[in-house]
């Protein structure tokens, strides 16, 4: 089988007998010739070879024999200039028209936007008239906004009138907000003053100054100068013992425990008078479980003190005394405390007007008011000025037939 292309654009397929042979093209109607050197021909009237492609094939009915051995031709030889190509014949060759189709449709769709320009189209109910159209938008009703069909009123019945219906309350107007709260204004911080810094010889001076208030009796410049002495001071216990001491005598009892408590934590010694004074606090303020909690400690340390040192007359005294006077009454033990009152007053030879007082407490415990009544009025003959009041007291409770009690009973 070969291929000869003719002028017109198509392509024929002949066999091998029809070459050499003349034949006409099915599209144009051109003679041409099957060679193998020329390739095809037309008849007379041949001009330049077509610029177009190829674009199709066309089988050929009218077929010669080609002579058997010659090679096939794929294109066509250009034709001698001065012959025009001849006009395409209709038949089923012909080329296809969409291209040019599609082309007027493009055309034809970009001049009707142009001339109606939906983009500059106003929205649905506005009228405005566009220029270079020949359309107008008209306000139309909208569909929810469209009233119904009024009736013709029926006349009114008089026989049945409906119901009257209660008059329309007014709207009621929303009540108005709260005002804001104003700004809470935070006060100003007052300057806090730097802590003095430790000054343990500063804070003895004051503390000697404090001491010398105290056995004058007055106790608010007492409580001040223990005061300058803590600050000066903090760890200073004998300060905190003394003023909370003051506090006691001036009926601060709270004060008194805080003083108390510090003393206690800061320095072991002398924690029977410490806790004597604090169960005073806790008990002439009303907290009476605390108080004897206190004195049962009290006498667990006098205990102490005179299993350590048994001839000693300063343990004996204040266990003594302590059993004589407590305010819980199976803390006392009247007896008990006439023997070591004794033996302490042996000791000193009777001359110790504190020892010569606690046996005429341990005396008024045990019943024997004569005795209690001679050794008080002692004690106040030994005494010095300042402390003739206080045993004065004393004695009288012993005349009264009244034990005394430490702290005193309301």
């Amino acid at each position: 089988m070969s291929r000869i292309a003719c002028r017109c654009g198509y392509v024929l397929v002949v066999e091998d007998e029809a070459m050499g042979q003349p034949v006409a093209c099915p599209n144009c109607g051109a003679p041409l010739v099957a060679d193998d050197e020329r390739g095809p021909e037309r008849g007379p009237e041949r001009g330049p070879e077509p610029a177009v492609p190829l674009q199709g094939t066309a089988r050929l009915t009218h077929t010669v024999p080609v002579p058997p051995g010659r090679p096939a031709h794929e294109g066509a030889r250009p034709e001698p200039s001065g012959q025009g190509p001849r006009k395409p014949q209709s038949g089923t060759g012909r080329p296809r028209p969409w291209p040019i189709a599609a082309a007027a449709v493009v055309v034809v769709v970009a001049a009707v936007l142009v001339v109606l320009r939906p983009w500059e189209r106003p929205p649905a109910g506005e009228k405005k008239e566009v220029k270079g159209t020949a359309w107008r938008t008209e306000e139309l009703p909208s569909p929810l906004a469209a009233t119904p069909p009024t009736t013709p009123a029926r006349p009114a019945d008089p026989a049945a009138q409906p119901p009257s219906l209660p008059p329309a309350q007014p709207a009621k107007e929303p009540s108005p907000l709260p005002p804001f709260p104003p700004p809470t204004k935070i006060p100003a911080q007052p300057d806090v003053p730097e802590a003095p810094k430790a000054d343990p010889a500063a804070a003895e001076t004051a503390f000697r100054r404090g001491e010398a208030a105290f056995e004058n009796g007055r106790y608010g410049e007492a409580i001040e100068a223990y005061g300058e002495a803590i600050r000066l001071n903090p760890k200073h216990a004998p300060a905190h013992t003394w003023r909370g001491r003051a506090y006691l005598l001036t009926a601060k009892y709270p004060e008194a425990i805080a003083d108390y408590d510090q003393a206690i934590a800061l320095d072991p010694k002398g924690q029977v008078f410490k806790y004597r004074n604090r169960a005073e606090a806790h008990w002439n303020s009303g907290s009476r479980e605390a108080a004897a909690a206190d004195f049962r400690k009290v006498l667990d340390l006098c205990e102490q003190e005179c299993e350590r040192d048994p001839k000693a007359a300063g343990p004996a005294n204040r266990l003594a005394w302590t059993l004589a006077t407590l305010p819980v009454a199976e803390l006392r033990d009247g007896r008990r405390a006439v023997q070591l009152a004794t033996a302490a007053c042996q000791q000193t030879a009777f001359e110790s007007y504190e020892y010569v007082g606690t046996l005429a407490a341990a005396c008024a415990e045990a019943g024997d008011f004569p005795a209690a009544i001679k050794w008080s009025q002692q004690a106040i003959d030994r005494a010095p000025e300042a402390r003739r009041p206080a045993l004065t007291k004393e004695l009288e409770a012993y005349r009264a037939g009244k034990p005394w009690r430490d702290p005193p009973q309301s």
